[in-house]
């Protein structure tokens, strides 16, 4: 909801207690009853609440009138409604005239009235027709060239009608109260001319004259204008000067929260951190809010952005970033190019070296240049909010607030700036072009069924983004949130993830350093199975184990991880954790995959993602039956490629970019079979129409299988020093065996 900045027309609006002041004010203005005009200064700051204090005030006068004759004649003149400096003053009076008219018809001197609204039109004339506004040290001497209405040979002198409207008004004893607003911000020509209006252009009796304006603003085009001290000019001027009594900051942080509130609504509390948010505002928002404007300015740029990404960010992420667009733009507009030192991760931080610390701080030094001293702990204050590892970089007491105790899985759930998959979202108000919209991650979480699920996460591997379904998994059931997601409804995601692990690649983005997939597939399903006792989890990987369209190699990757627990087959201790089971429910779980394993083995066809883990597991639970297992895979051409399969393992190097690679485990095969003989088999069954038929994993790592042999030259048994084959060599030599094939079946 935005809100206009229009000031309040009556006091039973009023939010900032000044009711009281404009009634004041304003019994003071009508119980005047000398002669003299009279020059009443209100000064404030932009946006302070000038104009609605104005308004209480006329509103106050035109109720305290009692009899009609002594109701006064009450103008509003806005000079910005003004060309110039000419028309500033013939405009002046012409409303004028228009006023006296309009109030007064019943008034018993109203014929006099009317002679000197008469008077105000000859007034406004001459300085229509003038060519330039008289000094004031030279008006009486001043007569301008204008063509007389009026045949009455005294209208000739501008002193003369000036002198006529004041001996009118005070024979009348009508009382003029006039209002100019908004006084600063003219030029300074125009400020000048409006002093030179009330102080001896119309500086008429029983007037009074209430200007408001920001004083420092004023007295300096005074003195520019005037070459003295503008100050001093000030004073001679205005003879009741009032600071417009400062807003009381209770009120203006209630309108804040008031209009917060008309836009976000009710917030579920799993989505509003109350403790970040009160350190984000005391420490950091509330410096901002001096006035109802500022707070009015901050709430309509939040209220936009708020509308185009409210479900994909953290709230109190957006409104301190916010706070910074409107009131520090500079420093807003240059944290886009400094995502990395802002989102970098905090073990980096803390490893980083002089050098390093020396990037960083001159990093720093360029997000707050220019900012103003007093200002630039109120910038830390909200970025170290939004961005912990800047407390982390400077290891300073001053970045101890505000303070988000919010996990690393909990900011990545809230969508929080501070995480690198979420920040470019807050500065382009889009998300990401792989980004994944939350409500969609929740759904998928919560409401979709098996097949639901299971789909959803193909079309995102398809998309390249399972990486990320897996990671918000992992953040769901880590941060605590497994109280709104019973344990059931955990083992259907964990079982749906098993039928279709197998199927997904790994498609984190090229950082050299990113978290292998397969650990990915780890932490959830530690976190899946953390709300579980020990019964239940048995009973639900039990389920994975006996269901048939969960992969046997995805078997075998939650086993061998499962065995890790307890220090089983690996050459080096080094699980010291609780195990998700105990040793006894292990070995049930090695019977139930050693018969599943055999069994599809030998079955004579290609295994889904068979991998060297369900040879090497087999081999550690019973090696006899193992071997002898294998040696009947072999036998066929198809079970020859699953140990291929098995034997070809994917990597990253660095150089220039970060490329994949394919290796093959030549030690391992060897054990069950001849390479060369292997080498030739393979060979010859690429030769047949059957590899068109094989899926593209397979048919890459049976390139990568002949390439390999082919450059240690088949005839040697030595390929220890053999090079990594790029995907770029792979996927040629596929093309390749395919073109020969279609050449030869034409």
């Amino acid at each position: 909801m935005l809100n206009s900045d229009i000031p309040i027309q009556k006091t039973i609006d009023d939010k900032l207690s000044r009711g009281s002041f404009a009634k004041d004010l304003a019994y003071a203005i009508i119980s005047r009853d000398t002669p003299d005009g009279f020059v009443i200064g209100m000064y404030g700051e932009w946006g302070s609440g000038k104009t609605s204090v104005i308004n209480m005030v006329v509103e106050q006068l035109e109720s305290q009138g009692t009899a009609e004759n002594e109701k006064p004649v009450i103008m509003r003149f806005n000079p910005w409604l003004c060309a110039d400096q000419k028309q500033l003053v013939s405009q002046f009076f012409k409303q004028l005239s228009s006023a006296i008219k309009g109030e007064c018809i019943e008034h018993s001197e109203y014929s006099r009235l009317k002679n000197i609204c008469g008077y105000m039109n000859d007034y406004a004339e001459i300085f229509d027709l003038a060519g330039e506004l008289p000094n004031v040290g030279s008006l009486i001497k001043f007569v301008g060239k204008w063509r007389v209405k009026q045949a009455n040979e005294k209208n000739n002198n501008i002193q003369e009608i000036k002198d006529s409207i004041a001996k009118n008004l005070r024979e009348c004893e009508l009382k003029l109260i006039v209002t100019i607003d908004d006084i600063d911000r003219l030029s300074n020509e125009e400020i000048i001319s409006v002093f030179q209006l009330v102080k001896s252009l119309a500086d008429f009796p029983y007037t009074t004259y209430l200007l408001a304006f920001d004083r420092e603003i004023v007295t300096k085009a005074l003195g520019k204008v005037q070459e003295c001290d503008g100050a001093k000019y000030l004073e001679k001027i205005v003879q009741a000067p009032f600071e417009l009594p400062a807003a009381d900051f209770e009120d203006i942080s209630n309108v804040f929260f008031s209009k917060m509130n008309s836009i976000i609504g009710d917030i579920p509390e799993d989505k509003w951190d109350k403790y970040y948010w009160s350190d984000m505002f005391h420490y950091g928002i509330k410096n901002y809010l001096v006035t109802i404007r500022h707070a009015i300015r901050l709430t309509n740029t939040f209220s936009l952005k708020y509308a185009m990404v409210k479900d994909e960010v953290n709230l109190i992420d957006l409104i301190g970033l916010t706070c910074l667009q409107v009131f520090e733009p500079d420093v807003y507009s240059r944290l886009h190019f400094h995502k990395e030192m802002l989102c970098g991760s905090g073990i980096e931080y803390a490893r980083q070296d002089e050098h390093s610390r020396k990037k960083m701080e001159a990093s720093w030094s360029g997000i707050i240049s220019g900012t103003p001293d007093h200002r630039v702990e109120w910038v830390k204050s909200i970025l170290c909010g939004l961005f912990p590892n800047l407390g982390r970089i400077f290891n300073s007491g001053i970045y101890s607030r505000p303070q988000r105790n919010a996990t690393w899985q909990e900011m990545r759930l809230t969508n929080s700036v501070a995480r690198p998959e979420s920040f470019s979202r807050y500065f382009s108000l889009n998300l990401e072009r792989d980004a994944i919209p939350t409500s969609y991650l929740e759904w998928m979480i919560s409401n979709a069924d098996d097949n639901e699920f299971i789909e959803a996460v193909r079309k995102l591997n398809t998309d390249m983004k399972s990486t990320k379904i897996l990671d918000y998994i992992h953040a769901v059931f880590t941060s605590g949130k497994i109280d709104q997601v019973d344990n059931d409804r955990a083992g259907t995601i964990f079982m749906c993830l098993c039928k279709v692990w197998h199927e997904l690649d790994d498609n984190e983005d090229s950082s050299f350093f990113s978290t292998p997939f397969i650990w990915r597939f780890f932490l959830c399903v530690e976190s899946l199975l953390k709300g579980y006792n020990e019964d239940d989890r048995n009973r639900v990987i039990s389920a994975v184990f006996n269901n048939h369209d969960v992969a046997l190699s995805t078997v075998a990757t939650l086993l061998q991880r499962l065995e890790e627990e307890h220090n089983r087959f690996i050459e080096k201790d080094r699980n010291t954790d609780t195990p998700i089971l105990p040793l006894q429910k292990i070995l049930e779980l090695e019977s139930l995959f050693a018969e599943r394993a055999i069994n599809e083995i030998e079955g004579d066809t290609l295994i889904a993602g068979f991998s060297w883990r369900i040879i090497y597991l087999l081999e550690n639970i019973d090696a006899d039956r193992a071997k002898v297992t294998i040696e009947k895979m072999i036998i066929s051409d198809y079970g020859l490629i699953n140990l291929v399969n098995s034997s070809v393992g994917t990597g990253k190097i660095s150089s220039r970019e970060v490329l994949h690679y394919y290796k093959v485990d030549f030690e391992s095969t060897s054990k069950y079979i001849d390479t060369n003989a292997a080498y030739k088999r393979i060979k010859a069954f690429s030769d047949t129409s059957a590899f068109v038929d094989l899926d593209l994993e397979a048919k890459q790592n049976i390139a990568a299988f002949l390439i390999h042999i082919e450059r240690g030259e088949v005839v040697k048994n030595d390929f220890a020093d053999r090079d990594k084959i790029l995907t770029n060599e792979i996927d040629s030599r596929i093309k390749s065996i395919e073109a020969s094939l279609c050449e030869n079946a034409i």
